[in-house]
């Protein structure tokens, strides 16, 4: 129809479950999310169906994001992708060169990375706003950090 837009799709793998609610919970309102915790998932996904952008964990049980981005190249996809670490050391400059379009974020980091992360990548998150108190749960996604995400919390949960 016209005047209709398509939500942007992304797709999310995250071994965590803590952090892959969470940046659902974040992406949601703005990008179609399709939400994978394992790499050989999240490459299944990938090639069954196009996505605007892959945020996902470097290191994962089994495939990891690394691995499942080169297979995706070796197959022609051009899909940019973002990679999220808590450490960096483990992603060397050749390597990620060697996957553009891509952008690591350094875990711990805050929701303006991620968003300025998404919009290098030409995902230009400009309604992705931070939470707000419109949100009961989760007011404010503060750091992500070794594995976790603090956040504030309305509840008090």
């Amino acid at each position: 129809m016209s005047g209709e837009t398509t939500r942007r799709r992304v797709l999310l793998v995250e071994d965590d479950p803590c952090i892959r609610v969470l940046l659902e919970r974040l992406l949601e309102g703005v990008f179609e999310v399709e939400v994978r915790g394992r790499g050989d998932e999240g490459l299944a996904c990938a090639v069954a169906s196009p996505f605007d952008a892959v945020l996902t964990d470097v290191r994962m049980p089994g495939l990891d994001g690394l691995s499942m981005a080169h297979e995706l190249r070796s197959r022609g996809s051009v899909v940019p992708f973002l990679f999220c670490t808590g450490s960096p050391e483990s992603v060397t400059r050749a390597r990620l060169a060697a996957l553009q379009p891509a952008r690591l974020l350094v875990k711990p980091c805050d929701f303006d990375e991620l968003r300025a992360a998404l919009r290098e990548l030409g995902i230009d998150p400009i309604y992705l706003l931070a939470p707000t108190s419109t949100d009961a749960r989760i007011a404010s996604v503060a750091r992500l950090a070794s594995g976790y995400i603090y956040y504030v919390s309305l509840t008090g949960v």
